[in-house]
């Protein structure tokens, strides 16, 4: 657990810094467009109580002004069941103070579920819902938190709590 905690505050340090964020300035063109990758906490609500690392990454088009429009994907590892999700992310984006936006998100979409000691495999559509406070220290990068909650048709519903970091 110490090595992800590690692992993760390097992640942010390496994506925050002004030397990252002077590199990425070569691709303005691509500011219409906004990337997250979001680690964190993922607690299964129905079930037996289990908990896992989550890994999450977001890329959604601006597409006026609230309003944003993309494709996400997440993962996580919960003892022996893999769990991986898709969605299509609609956010509306609200500000808060001069750098500090509120998102609110609903996203469609389904997950597959590995069970690898039983061998069992399940499809389900999936929907959710969640928001989000970012802090936007240079324009089109941010560092925030996250929590979210998806439903499932087959009872795998969690909540997601996460760091995020926008560029």
């Amino acid at each position: 657990m110490k090595k992800i905690i590690l692992l993760f505050l390097l992640f942010i340090f390496i994506l925050s810094s002004q030397a990252f964020a002077k590199e990425k300035d070569l691709f303005d063109e691509l500011k219409e467009w906004e990337y997250n990758v979001m680690l964190g906490y993922k607690g299964m609500l129905s079930g037996s109580p289990r908990s896992a690392s989550t890994v999450s990454i977001r890329a959604q088009k601006r597409i006026g002004y609230p309003f944003l429009l993309g494709v996400e994907g997440e993962a996580a590892l919960i003892r022996n069941m893999a769990y991986l999700k898709v969605g299509v992310p609609f956010s509306v984006r609200l500000g808060l103070a001069d750098r500090v936006k509120l998102d609110f998100m609903v996203s469609p979409g389904g997950i597959y579920v590995n069970n690898t000691s039983r061998r069992v495999q399940k499809f389900a559509g999936a929907g959710t819902i969640g928001a989000e406070v970012k802090y936007f220290y240079k324009s089109g990068y941010s560092i925030g938190l996250g929590i979210n909650y998806t439903a499932t048709t087959n009872h795998t519903d969690s909540c997601n709590l996460v760091s995020i970091v926008g560029f």
